[in-house]
């Protein structure tokens, strides 16, 4: 591998380099990957507007990413603000389908090379490209048509020009955090969509920009940003959410599931303070209390005072996800939980204090860890106490 190469050549040779040089733990961990999506995507199909699509599309693996997406319980590669596994993992099944496949070593590393893209890509644009743009859609889209080309046995040239073109269709906005819609949803959809066409595109001769990423008239990202090489595998970084919310809630919905657990619930302990580092403060979405806002479900599940509430009325299950069944309880917690900014916090912490008296600190919220992934998985093929989406 050339530094003389275009960067979306270089990022495709880095992952497939990672993918066929896995250890017998990253291999497991590819297991484990797909074996989450998977769980994710049977606990998202009972969403009904995710079955509205399937019905009225058939489109399997893109209802597939719906339903991971609808969760918000995807993994989280942190350094790059992406969710490598609703796209990824669907891209791999989608392949192996027109393959008529059913070798699983090589969609565990064809899963390996897509994680190695995304989340390579989001940590070398991330710092570069406006917040308005959607790592996971530009990011996922550029590893799940990485990821389609290993399956199929594209060459390095042909599966760049499908990441080219991928990106460049899937390219998604964050104008919905400030509104509380379902965009991010469709992102996954949009990213898985635009990576299957881009890998059409390039079968059929078309050429992609090679230098889409560094050029002057594409992304004009910094070719002095190297392509991180011989680092920790994305997919053995993973983040994986304790509650059904935005990644910026963790910690204090970690905090407050501490004083829950130590404490019985009542009104003694209201009203309850949430202290976070201003640039989590300051995110759209994040702090929002307002029962009129939070009758969306995007909204709840920004919303930091939402995941609070729903640890403090003890409405998390096991798996992540909160009971929809107490969502207006949890609505009427959350009024009266304050957010405040504060300067001397930083990262991901959160201090979440009580009437009471009560206090808990997170300053780095804990994974869900590979066990309860597993028991996650085989949880999703039984009804039995389990929850149920809307």
């Amino acid at each position: 591998m050339t530094s003389s190469r275009p960067t979306l050549q270089r990022l495709l040779s880095s992952g497939r380099e990672v993918a066929w040089t896995a250890s017998s733990d990253l291999l497991r961990r590819a297991d484990l990957a797909i074996a989450d999506a998977s769980a994710l995507a049977e606990f998202g199909l009972r969403d009904k507007r995710v079955r509205a699509f399937l019905e009225a599309t058939g489109d399997q693996p893109v209802a597939a990413a719906l339903s991971i997406a609808v969760t918000s319980l995807a993994d989280t590669h942190t350094p790059s603000g992406t969710h490598p596994g609703t796209v990824i993992s669907p891209a791999v099944t989608w392949a192996q389908q027109q393959q008529l496949s059913t070798d699983a070593d090589l969609a565990r590393r064809a899963l390996i090379v897509g994680y190695e893209v995304c989340g390579r890509l989001g940590e070398l644009a991330r710092p570069q490209l406006p917040a308005a743009m959607r790592m996971t859609s530009i990011a996922g889209a550029a590893g799940a048509a990485a990821a389609i080309g290993t399956v199929l046995g594209l060459h390095l040239e042909q599966t760049a020009s499908a990441m080219s073109f991928a990106i460049q269709a899937a390219n998604g906005r964050n104008q919905w955090a400030l509104e509380g819609t379902d965009d991010e949803i469709v992102h996954a959809g949009a990213a898985l969509t635009a990576a299957r066409d881009g890998i059409r595109y390039a079968e059929s001769g078309f050429l992609g920009s090679a230098t889409l990423l560094e050029g002057i008239r594409g992304f004009g990202l910094s070719s002095g940003h190297a392509v991180p090489t011989g680092r920790h595998p994305v997919i053995l970084s993973l983040f994986h959410k304790r509650v059904q919310a935005c990644l910026f809630a963790q910690s204090a919905a970690q905090a407050a599931r501490e004083i829950s657990a130590a404490h019985d619930g009542g009104d003694d302990h209201f009203p309850v303070t949430v202290r976070v580092a201003p640039w989590i403060a300051e995110y759209p979405g994040c702090n929002c209390n307002d029962p009129g806002l939070l009758a969306s479900s995007q909204r709840r599940i920004l919303s930091i005072q939402f995941a609070v509430a729903a640890e403090l009325c003890r409405a998390v299950h096991w798996t992540g996800f909160i009971d929809p069944a107490q969502t207006d309880a949890i609505i009427g917690v959350a009024t009266k939980i304050q957010l405040v900014s504060d300067p001397s916090l930083s990262g991901l912490q959160a201090v979440v204090s009580t009437a009471s008296g009560a206090v808990a600190v997170c300053k780095d919220p804990e994974s869900m860890t590979l066990v309860e992934l597993q028991d996650r998985a085989a949880a999703a093929q039984s009804e039995v106490s389990t929850p149920h989406m809307n």
